[in-house]
């Protein structure tokens, strides 16, 4: 087996997060882990955990080609710390999220909702920036390690965990916490939550990583506006096709809606359809299966992206089934 294309994520040293550090990632000073959720949804999450990453120096300007949610996290590190920041989304993000970045500061730059026309206008907006650093969402090996924090924080907070569900678009979440719980706890499995029609799982059976070039500048029909990438970047599958789950579970926009509920009802949190994604899973038939042939006692699930307005939030918990 090579050799993993990703930089190490080292062992935290102390039981706090915010004194975690290693020469590859820093996390956010100002976080802590999530509390344990409510006992009546303890069945659902037994502990969930969130890292950001946190550059000790930061570039004098910065660009991001981006989902919603990876430009939540980094606009308001480059903002608070004096850095220009500029952000291509695509222009069917929720009004919500960009009002979000602007109000961080970020300048906001809407293209088409391809891949190839996010590249070239992140490019384009690099060079009028005069060369700006260019943060990618995914395919980046610094994200992966930034990402992959939130493996350390599982493998010391939960030494009986058999397996963690994480959601997964361009691959750089479920990468970076595969590659962190591979060297630190490689018992644990790391499963896979896709929107339905990605296809992940076939993609993995068969190692490769792009089924249909044509179809792959496309975006996936999903309420999970944040998750729409339908392959996952160079970099993250060089992880991703070594150490995850071959059992991917999908879910769909019902389910996904059901999950929501469960979360502003039960958890009293409020998630974006891409941050219940693992609660849909969690809940369905699929992994109720597969919990029990491998006997899956404690399970995780990373809930990460709770950017909605309350009139989306409110018109998705009152539709589905």
């Amino acid at each position: 087996m090579p050799p993993l294309a990703v930089p190490a994520i080292s062992r935290p040293s102390t039981c706090s997060a915010p004194a975690r550090s290693s020469t590859a990632v820093r996390l956010t000073p100002s976080l802590a882990s999530t509390p344990p959720p409510p006992p009546s949804a303890s069945c659902a999450i037994p502990q969930a955990t969130t890292a950001r990453l946190s550059p000790p120096r930061p570039p004098s300007e910065a660009r991001t080609r981006s989902c919603p949610c990876h430009a939540s996290r980094h606009r308001p590190r480059r903002c608070a710390a004096g850095v220009p920041c500029c952000v291509v989304v695509p222009r069917t993000t929720p009004g919500a999220k960009i009002d979000n970045m602007r109000r961080y500061g970020a300048r906001v730059v809407l293209c088409e909702p391809t891949q190839s026309a996010r590249s070239e206008t992140a490019a384009a907006e690099a060079a009028a920036m005069g060369g700006a650093a260019f943060v990618h969402p995914y395919d980046d090996a610094a994200v992966l390690a930034g990402q992959g924090t939130i493996g350390l924080e599982l493998a010391e907070e939960l030494p009986q965990l058999d397996a963690v569900l994480v959601p997964v678009s361009g691959g750089g979440m479920v990468g970076g916490i595969a590659v962190a719980l591979h060297a630190l706890r490689p018992g644990v499995r790391v499963i896979a939550v896709e929107p339905k029609g990605k296809g992940l799982g076939r993609c993995l059976a068969l190692s490769q990583r792009v089924l249909d070039p044509e179809a792959a500048n496309g975006a996936l029909d999903t309420i999970a506006d944040a998750i729409r990438t339908k392959c996952l970047g160079p970099t993250p599958w060089a992880a991703a096709s070594q150490l995850l789950d071959p059992a991917v579970l999908s879910v769909d926009d019902d389910q996904i809606r059901a999950a929501m509920r469960i979360a502003l009802l039960e958890l009293k949190q409020v998630v974006e359809p891409a941050g219940a994604l693992t609660l849909a899973a969690l809940l369905s038939p699929a992994f109720k299966q597969l919990r029990e042939e491998h006997q899956l006692r404690h399970v995780a699930a990373i809930v990460c992206g709770g950017n909605i307005d309350l009139e989306t939030l409110f018109l998705h918990v009152r539709t589905g089934p």
